[in-house]
């Protein structure tokens, strides 16, 4: 099975220029764990999580000044982003994805289209563990 056939087609992404308090409130509203980070261009950046953006406002909430906090969540997403995204390609084999997810301890994976490296969806623990119970189901 490709990775293509599990995957969430079309993720919603932020802009790296976007502002932090911007990938807060689209995380924590759509009830997203991941967002893609991408350049003007959509090429893809890096990852951003729930996990990143909790670390973050915790760093925020222990420090006084007015003024630093303000800086901080105005600062832009694609300074957040500390190391380039682990990816799979839609034509992978979802064997090797989970591997990668599991290897690297993260809860999912940016799709690029295996031809130009466009982004074309994310595949996520909840996406395997939706089509084991489908699975199982049938």
């Amino acid at each position: 099975m490709q990775v293509r056939e599990l995957m969430t087609e079309d993720p919603v992404t932020v802009a790296a220029g976007a502002r932090v308090v911007d990938a807060i409130v689209l995380l924590f509203t759509r009830g997203f764990r991941h967002l893609p980070v991408v350049d003007d261009d959509g090429k893809l950046v890096g990852m951003i999580t729930d996990r990143d953006l909790r670390q973050f406002s915790h760093h925020m909430q222990n420090t006084d000044d007015r003024a630093d906090s303000v800086k901080m969540i105005t600062q832009p997403v694609g300074d957040l982003v500390h190391r380039e995204a682990i990816v799979t390609q839609d034509d992978a084999d979802v064997r090797d994805a989970v591997r990668s997810i599991v290897n690297e301890k993260v809860s999912g994976l940016p799709v690029v289209k295996a031809d130009s490296g466009e982004l074309v969806g994310i595949l996520t623990s909840q996406d395997v563990m939706r089509h084991i119970v489908v699975a199982e189901l049938l």
